[in-house]
């Protein structure tokens, strides 16, 4: 952040202003994206919507002025999203019922080792590659890397055929519908925000502010 803060001439407001514009993003496009991603093939769904998650990344790094970092950030986050939805319909479609559970424990095992990997790394991440822009242009040529890849070796199978009351267009069809009368639904919506609030504030932005402000 401060590299970026620097090499722009930025503040800390409009820093945290590009940082937080992909979450409006986020609240704008998530359940929109969400279900056109889930209404087409995963096989060419999942890898456009990584070619423009790598895109925004690709912008991003090569941005020269403020304006283009704002776009990267608003088309990678938009996009990160159809992802995934996309991979939840896949495990839906492939996965044996029996064993979502343990393939989501096995998906929120990995993502925070990657967090912390990522962070106790990048400051040698940073020098290795060479700055900031160098990460963003990597992360974006390996995800394009990756979308050509899932062409290549996704194989379509359905292990839990979908009922013929959701293909006629019965209830199970009107999912957002259906999660909005349950209570716990309402309940994740009402206290996710607030713990992101206080993640996203203390991992990305205070780091930074104190080493400015406090040092």
């Amino acid at each position: 952040l401060k590299d970026v803060m620097v090499d722009f001439g930025m503040d800390y407001d409009l820093a945290g202003l590009i940082g937080s514009i992909s979450g409006i993003a986020t609240v704008l496009v998530t359940i929109p994206v969400a279900l056109l991603a889930g209404r087409f093939n995963a096989k060419f769904m999942v890898p456009l919507c990584c070619a423009l998650v790598a895109a925004g990344m690709l912008i991003f790094g090569l941005a020269v002025n403020i304006p283009m970092l704002f776009l990267g950030r608003i088309v990678s986050t938009t996009f990160y999203n159809g992802i995934t939805t996309s991979l939840v319909v896949v495990k839906m479609r492939q996965v044996p019922a029996q064993r979502i559970s343990g393939v989501n424990g096995i998906e929120n095992f990995m993502q925070p080792i990657g967090q912390t990997v990522a962070t106790l790394c990048m400051a040698q991440i940073l020098v290795a590659v060479g700055g900031w822009r160098n990460v963003y242009t990597i992360i974006g040529s390996v995800m394009l890397a990756m979308a050509l890849l899932w062409l290549v070796l996704y194989r379509e199978t359905d292990v839990n055929p979908v009922p013929a009351q959701s293909r006629q267009g019965g209830e199970d069809v009107k999912p957002l519908a259906t999660a909005l009368k349950q209570k716990s639904f309402w309940l994740v919506f009402l206290g996710w925000p607030w713990t992101v609030l206080i993640w996203v504030g203390m991992f990305y932005y205070w780091p930074s502010y104190a080493q400015g402000a406090l040092s």
